[in-house]
Parts: C-alpha cells; sequence; structure tokens
C-alpha cells in the first residue's frame, strides 16, 4: 500500500527542501496559499493545470498535520504574518525594532 502523503515530496535540490507536489516546484504552501484565493478548485486546477484533486487535497492534508497547536492570540498572529510578508523586502529582523 503506497504512502498517504507520498505525492508530498520534500527534496534539497527542488524549493531548497520545501514540502512540494511531486517534485513539481510547486510547494504545499502555495497550493494552500491558492485554495485560499481560488476557493473553487476547478477555477485553481485551471491557474495550474499541472495540479491534480488528489495533490490538492493531500497539499491541505499535509498542511493541517503539520499546524502548531499553539493557540496564538489574535495580535500576536497578525504580527507574524504581517512580519513575515514585511521581513522580505526590509533589511531589519524583529530584535532591532525594540
Amino acid at each position: 500500500m503506497p504512502n498517504k502523503l507520498d505525492r508530498i515530496t520534500m527534496n534539497p535540490q527542488v524549493m531548497n527542501g520545501q514540502p512540494c507536489v511531486r517534485n513539481l516546484r510547486l510547494t504545499v504552501r502555495r497550493v494552500v496559499e491558492a485554495v485560499a484565493l481560488y476557493p473553487d478548485w476547478d477555477e485553481l486546477r485551471s491557474e495550474y493545470p499541472e495540479l491534480e484533486k488528489e495533490d490538492i487535497r493531500l497539499a491541505l492534508e499535509f498542511a493541517a498535520r503539520n499546524i502548531d497547536d499553539q493557540i496564538l492570540p489574535l495580535e500576536a498572529a497578525w504580527f507574524d504574518f504581517f512580519w513575515i510578508r514585511a521581513s522580505d523586502h526590509l533589511s531589519i529582523a524583529p530584535n532591532d525594532l525594540q
């Protein structure tokens, strides 16, 4: 019997080892973001024709299995979200803000 998450691959030579779908240059994170943007899976698949329905389902399952059970106050979650986005464009670290 094949591994249930056998479509999710991690290869140091592909996307720096981030979890990807079938060794494509399409990360699980990107698939989850795309599901948020395109809740209609058929529309999502028109944007990403290489994805199969099972790829999407397993990417969501993989993400769900790997989310921490840690409960964050909403303010902390928003800070983390915006800091990650802003840090892509800034040359400062969070400790520099103190």
